[in-house]
């Protein structure tokens, strides 16, 4: 016996996640199977944060198959998913697919399913909805949600999950090449386009970041900043912690570009600086149509100042970072290698300044 729903989603109204959350809710499965051509920051941060509340998803065995294919998937996603409580990652025809120029594989992988179980009771998804931001909460999706009472109606797709999953390789095992692969020059100068891609009407307009910038963000691990003077938000004897970043900046924080209205909140980040951490570091679309990124407090868990110095962040993890202050030999290499992918910008010119602060990614 089963049971099905359709899930027919498109801009603002349901959502593909609420239709796995309710999966989940209907089984609260000891096993979890999921098929998926790739996964993206964005996506792994919107499924994990939907599901971490539940108890079964947090005991529930978890296996990932993956896909690595043209260099789509995000290591820090992969690596996040592994590190989940009883979980596991494997990256279908990896040994093969990551030895390759940019990871082009023989054939194509590319399901989307999501299988939860326990004993006879199962729940099995199928649809168009990738392990990305935008499958899940915002693109036109279809899929359909299918619930059975018993094992025999899911043997096929189990024994169709267990054999990929036989001659799939360990995430663990691929990591460190993949890593290399998808941070290779030509990724991070020109990365592939992924439907987490979104072009802002904003981005079409003179000065803004285009396409290609965005989709630089996303992929590249390092982002520097010349600070310049901050704004004395904590009074006027102490020196200020919220960063000016051009619009759109938020990318490569694991944050959509998107056109906002003036002061609406983003999001938030954890940022760690010589060995203490800030968990809660905002950032938010600003009045004056700049992303703010408040940092770690100076003297407290952050450097003494930030004015006038050029600021590194590195992404650690799923909307983790590390700040390093660079000296002038450290600010040399950043623009060495930000230049080489054409990854040099500079903010415009206020009225009031000779210059425009410079920054870059790499």
């Amino acid at each position: 016996m089963h049971t099905s729903s359709l899930a027919l989603t498109k801009p603002d109204s349901d959502k593909y996640i609420e239709m796995i959350e309710a999966a989940l809710s209907s089984v609260a499965p000891s096993h979890v199977e999921i098929a998926i051509a790739y996964a993206t920051h964005s996506g792994v941060a919107v499924l994990t944060s939907a599901l971490a509340e539940s108890a079964s998803w947090r005991k529930a065995h978890k296996r990932w198959l993956v896909g690595i294919d043209y260099c789509r998937s995000d290591p820090v996603a992969l690596q996040h998913l592994q590190q989940l409580p009883r979980s596991e990652v494997r990256i279908y025809d990896g040994d093969y697919v990551v030895k390759r120029s940019e990871c082009t594989p023989r054939i194509s992988y590319h399901p989307k399913l999501y299988l939860f179980r326990r004993q006879k009771k199962s729940a099995l998804i199928l649809g168009s909805g990738n392990l990305s931001r935008t499958g899940l909460e915002i693109g036109v999706e279809a899929g359909a949600s299918i619930l059975v009472t018993r094992a025999e109606d899911i043997r096929p797709i189990q024994k169709w999950f267990s054999s990929l999953w036989r001659n799939a390789c360990p995430w663990q095992e691929v990591k460190e090449s993949y890593s290399a692969q998808y941070l290779s020059r030509n990724n991070r100068q020109s990365p592939i386009v992924l439907e987490d891609d979104m072009v802002p009407g904003s981005a079409i307009k003179s000065g803004q970041l285009t396409p290609r910038q965005l989709r630089q963000l996303r992929v590249c691990q390092h982002l520097w900043i010349e600070a310049g003077n901050l704004h004395k938000n904590l009074g006027a004897d102490s020196p200020g912690n919220q960063l000016m970043l051009k619009r759109n900046t938020r990318v490569f924080f694991g944050f959509a570009a998107q056109d906002l209205q003036r002061d609406s909140r983003i999001g938030s980040i954890e940022i760690e600086f010589n060995g203490q951490t800030r968990y809660d570091c905002s950032l938010r679309f600003s009045n004056n149509h700049m992303d703010v990124l408040t940092l770690p407090i100076p003297g407290m868990d952050g450097p003494t100042k930030y004015d006038q110095e050029t600021l590194c962040f590195t992404r650690t993890g799923l909307y983790k970072f590390s700040l390093e202050l660079g000296t002038n030999l450290d600010v040399s290499r950043w623009k060495r290698k930000s230049r080489a992918i054409n990854g040099l910008f500079e903010m415009k010119r206020g009225r009031k300044m000779k210059k425009g602060r410079k920054w870059g990614v790499y």
